[in-house]
């Protein structure tokens, strides 16, 4: 099944962390895990359902997937996992053209070529890797020996299980420029270059921006509104948080306040309270899917929701000056 689909089993549409957590112990209750780890791949993967293997069961190489199911099994309060995984980006496990060690030059350069290649990984088979050659090894090469062999031209390819986090890969990428992904069977399934992992933070940037802004402004909002005091009352009567200055604020701490019809009262804005806080809680949870790193695409209209409310803030706040 897809992943969207196994989520649909929950109710869910997206990996949260803790609906993941639920999810992965829901099904260590049954035996069982997946293949590929659900929560490392795409959202339209597929993944199968299988019971973790034995000592005599055809190797699947997740011990840490495993681990990771009877970890968070037994304790709600369990830290949820953070990191963006390499195998959420769709060329980690894509597929990908090769050449065994007998090739030719001219075979090389023409797949190279012929799909923008800037290397081709050199396999013995799906899972023995010998390296790849590059536009530069080939160069040098046959500037060395004008009869070298292809061959000669193998330089070394680093290889990495899909289920690590990809903040990871970036040592190895600022070195080689590209990493090739391993599957849950070991076998090479993909490549994620530097453009690749620039296009993933990079589709991260404007939803995470924006949102600090949004958190800014609301700060500023507060702060302009109302006293500490007023503001500890409403958010940590008990002093548990050691809340002293609006700098402590959450952006949930925002909402608390907002909802609180005194407070909203105070603040004289001319909206609906209500469709403005539901809002900010959906805005909410959006900034905790960047901040828990959800490797999942934020729905479409995630980022125009945001800059709506941006605005909304700003005019409320220049005509209450």
């Amino acid at each position: 099944m897809t992943v969207s689909d196994l989520l649909g089993w929950w109710g869910a549409q997206r990996r949260g962390s803790w609906i993941t957590q639920q999810i992965r112990a829901e099904l260590d209750n049954h035996s069982l895990l997946t293949s590929p780890a659900f929560d490392k791949v795409p959202i339209d993967a597929t993944v199968h359902l299988v019971v973790p293997p034995g000592n005599d069961a055809p190797t699947i190489d997740e011990p840490d997937v495993v681990a990771s199911v009877v970890d968070t099994a037994g304790s709600e309060d369990e830290p949820p996992e953070v990191g963006l995984p390499v195998g959420s980006l769709h060329s980690a496990l894509a597929g990908i053209d090769s050449l065994p060690p007998s090739a030719t030059f001219e075979q090389a350069i023409t797949l190279m070529a012929i799909n923008d290649y800037s290397q081709i990984p050199i396999l013995e088979g799906p899972r023995k890797l010998r390296g790849a050659v590059t536009w530069k090894s080939i160069a040098k090469t046959r500037h060395v020996s004008p009869d070298a062999k292809l061959s000669d031209a193998i330089v070394d390819a680093p290889a990495v299980p899909y289920s690590l986090d990809l903040i990871d890969i970036l040592p190895l990428l600022e070195e080689s420029e590209f990493v090739l992904v391993k599957d849950e069977t070991n076998k090479i399934a993909g490549i994620v270059t530097a453009s690749d992992v620039a296009g993933a933070y990079g589709s991260m940037a404007t939803p995470f921006f924006l949102v600090g802004e949004l958190d800014q402004r609301l700060r500023q909002v507060i702060a302009d509104s109302f006293d500490v005091d007023q503001v500890i009352e409403w958010c940590d009567v008990d002093n548990l948080r050691g809340i002293t200055c609006f700098d402590d604020l959450s952006f949930g701490d925002y909402l608390w306040i907002l909802r609180n019809p005194k407070a909203w009262e105070l603040l004289g804005w001319p909206l609906d309270r209500k469709i403005f806080t539901d809002r900010l809680d959906e805005i909410r949870e959006i900034r905790n899917d960047l901040m828990h790193f959800n490797p999942d695409p934020l729905p479409a209209d995630a980022v125009q929701k945001i800059r709506y409310a941006i605005n909304l803030v700003r005019e409320c706040a220049d005509s209450a000056r």
